[in-house]
């Protein structure tokens, strides 16, 4: 468990880069998704949803790819490979 914790707070620093590459305003809301082929990480995702989604502003959280278009980057969380897809949410939906 302290280990996906673990996990769970190299993932919110991934986004927060993307949310930053991406040139995003501290206050967006965004669409997150969050792809790995790694039981390990998307336990840790899973478990620790509420707190990536609340550090991040995720109005979503999937574990999916998305339907859509949205550019991911690939980065290396421990042994895994995590794919971070992110979008503004204009929805106007804050969670």
């Amino acid at each position: 468990e302290l280990v996906r914790s673990g996990l769970a707070r190299d993932v919110n620093r991934q986004v927060q880069e993307r949310r930053k590459g991406l040139d995003l305003e501290r206050s967006d809301h965004i669409k997150l998704h969050l792809v790995t082929d790694s039981e390990e990480l998307a336990q840790a995702i899973s478990e620790n949803k509420a707190y990536l989604m609340g550090e991040t502003l995720a109005n979503e959280l999937n574990q999916e790819s998305p339907s859509d278009a949205t550019e991911s980057v690939e980065c290396e969380i421990g042994e895994a490979i995590l794919k971070v897809y992110v979008a503004v949410d204009n929805t106007g939906n804050q969670a």
